[in-house]
Parts: structure tokens; C-alpha cells; sequence
């Protein structure tokens, strides 16, 4: 027997939601294991779906299959206008990174409502300097603001993700939510920013190492404060912006005077750094090599001749550490992070939300797993 056709659907929705998630009509179809000819019809009125091609766009297209039998169609969602990705890709046609940055302002919202429920003071994030700004002079604003001592910073060493978590909890204390990522790739998108006061948000990918994710997070954290967020694009208009970032970031994470200060630079001779030096000093400041190396270039300490040759060694490196395995439970409390967390579980402790709610804003958790995150 032959599913119905879903008759009312509107076919002026289907084509915004196709377009507002990124895809072109051939990449739909081609999901759909239909023709393009097919999903134009749908879309200019000559023909519908069945219900159950319309539950698969619902899938495709992140909306519940009601939603195309709205009326009207829905006005144009904003999406950043930068992102830190390598290639050149325009956000509009990245579904992954769409659907990722709504999910992440979905959120957001929740939390928002959550705080107001509650009845709970919002922590408000007020840091702001300028583009005109030194990029160390704002490195040193931002350790101010934050109460952290770079004495403090480096007794975070105990493994890889210390400093991560350190810095994680001390970012939402002070009105950041962070959120973390998987399914995409780092070398498409490492972190996005948005710059929504009360609660902006700052996303990382959890496929970087976690020393990387440090670097992203203040990279992402300079944006924010010097309003210049987004999801950061590397291309020509925007380079000049994202090494302004990028010297934020480092020079907060590795203070100049700090790294001259370590025995392995006072002890080290010559231009050429072997790896086990830059891993030592990386894993002291909590950053990767890289950043290390970067850093001791600008301090004249290497030059950029070297630090192309070393980096070459690099790229035939597979994963320094391996990825070991994490309880599922744990995994979604480090993707929507400590603060929003805590918001969702108090919001249904309190029975202002049920335990669908509470999956749902949980970004779809099993209620089998609920039990182990409190824990």
C-alpha cells in the first residue's frame, strides 16, 4: 500500500527550509535517492510528497513535518557573517555549521527563560575593548577581569584537559556559555562566537586537541569583546581581524615575559627548537606546540624559515594522544556545558520542566542517561 500524499503541504516552506539549511535542490535529492526534478516539483507547487518523504525532509532539514503546513513562511533566520573555518566555503551552503550555530542560539534562549523561571541572578558579561586596542594591553584586561594569575595557569598540568575544564567553568561564572561540537570537521570549522549580551556564546570542536580548543576559546573571546564575532572566516576581508584575534589569544595564553622566563627557552641555544622542548612549554601554558613555536618566533628566539621546516615534520604526525573512550552521559554535559546544564536539571528539579523537556533541551538525551549525568 502506497503512503498517502501529504496534501496542504506548503511548497513555498519546503523551498525556504531547503535553502535556510544550506542545501542546493541536487543535494536534497540525492539524499532523498529522488531526481532534482522531483524535489522542484514539490517545491514550486506542481506536486507534494508523500508523509513519508515528508518525514525525511523534517530530518533533513532539522523542523517537525508540521511545520510545513504553516501558512506563511517564516522570515529569514540570521546567521553569522565570519567563521573560523580553513577553506573557503560560504556559510549558506554549510548545513552542518547552520544547523550547529541554531542549535547553539536555541540554547541560549532556553537558558535565558531558564534563568527568569528560576527566578536566579544573570551573570553578565561586560568585558569590551577595541580594534585599536594592543592586542597584549587586552591580553592583560582579560586575565584581569578574569582574577586568573599565569602562576595560577601553569599548575594546570595534571593531563590535557585541565586547563580546558579550568578555563570552561571560569568563562560561564562570568556570563560566557560554552558550548562544544562533534560531527564536523576542525579543518572545516575549529569555533564559532556569538555575541548576544546577556549570555553570549563561544562553541568549540571537539575533534581539536584540547590545548587547541584553549587557543580557540580566547581566539573567539577577543571577538566577542572587541565586537567583532561571528563564526571567523579566514579570507582575505576578514585576515587582518583574525591575527589581531590570534595575538589576543596567544599573548594571554603564553605572556611574553613568562615563556622568556621558562628554563627551556634560558637554557636553549641557537634558532631550532627540537619537539620535545615546544611539547614541554605547550603543555605548561596549556596550548599546542604551534602557539609555542609562534610565540618564540615573535620573540626572535626562531624565525619563520624554521618554523616552516618544523611544521613540515608535523603534518605526516597521526594524533598525538589517540582519543580515549567517554561515557555518552559525559559527553553531553561537556557539549552544552557546566552552566546550561545546571539551568536545565535545577529548571526540572524545581518541575518547571518534565523529563521530555529536559531531554529535549538536552539536545535529545536518552532518559536512561539522566540518573548518571546528575551523579
Amino acid at each position: 500500500m502506497r503512503t498517502p500524499k501529504a496534501t496542504g503541504t506548503n511548497h513555498n516552506i519546503l523551498q525556504w527550509a531547503r535553502k535556510n539549511a544550506g542545501y542546493s535542490a541536487s543535494e536534497v535529492a540525492k539524499k532523498m535517492d529522488k531526481k532534482t526534478e522531483v524535489i522542484t516539483s514539490w517545491e514550486n507547487g506542481e506536486d507534494v510528497p508523500t508523509f513519508k518523504q515528508l518525514s525525511k525532509l523534517s530530518k533533513i532539514y532539522h523542523y517537525p513535518s508540521a511545520f510545513f503546513f504553516a501558512e506563511e513562511v517564516p522570515e529569514d533566520e540570521p546567521l553569522p557573517s565570519d567563521y573560523r573555518t580553513m577553506p573557503d566555503r560560504n556559510i549558506e551552503n554549510f548545513p552542518e555549521i547552520i544547523f550547529e550555530i541554531k542549535d547553539a542560539q536555541e540554547r541560549r534562549e532556553i537558558a535565558l527563560e531558564l534563568t527568569q523561571k528560576l527566578d536566579i541572578p544573570l551573570p553578565e558579561f561586560d568585558l569590551e575593548c577595541s580594534l585599536d586596542d594592543d592586542p597584549e594591553d587586552i591580553a592583560f584586561k582579560i586575565r584581569e577581569y578574569l582574577d586568573v594569575t599565569i602562576e595560577e595557569q601553569l599548575k594546570w598540568k595534571k593531563d590535557k584537559y585541565t586547563a580546558l575544564n579550568n578555563w570552561k567553568t571560569i568563562l560561564e561564572s562570568k556570563g560566557i556559555l560554552i558550548f562544544q561540537f562533534t560531527g564536523i570537521s576542525p579543518q572545516e570549522i575549529r569555533a564559532y562566537a556569538i555575541d548576544q549580551r546577556p549570555l553570549p556564546v563561544i562553541g568549540i570542536n571537539t575533534g581539536d586537541d584540547p590545548r587547541a580548543r584553549n587557543f580557540s576559546i580566547f581566539h573567539e573571546l577577543a571577538h566577542i569583546i572587541t565586537g567583532t564575532s561571528g563564526v571567523c572566516d579566514l579570507n582575505d576581508r576578514h585576515k587582518k581581524i583574525e591575527r589581531f584575534c590570534d595575538e589576543v589569544a596567544a599573548k594571554f595564553l603564553v605572556p611574553p615575559s613568562k615563556l622568556l622566563e621558562m628554563d627551556e627557552v634560558r637554557n636553549h641555544e641557537g634558532l631550532y627548537w627540537e619537539d620535545e622542548d615546544l611539547r614541554s612549554l605547550g603543555n605548561k601554558f596549556g596550548v599546542s606546540r604551534e602557539v609555542i613555536l609562534i610565540s618564540l618566533v615573535k620573540l626572535g628566539k626562531s624565525t619563520w624559515n624554521i618554523y616552516k621546516q618544523i611544521k613540515e615534520t608535523w603534518a605526516s604526525e597521526s594524533d598525538e594522544d589517540g582519543e580515549h573512550k567517554i561515557p555518552y552521559y559525559i559527553k553531553v554535559k561537556s557539549w552544552n556545558g557546566d552552566y546550561y546544564t545546571g539551568l536545565v536539571l535545577q529548571a526540572y528539579h524545581n518541575k518547571l520542566i518534565n523529563r521530555l523537556d529536559l531531554s529535549s533541551y538536552m539536545g535529545n538525551i536518552k532518559l536512561e542517561h539522566i540518573a548518571k549525568m546528575e551523579s
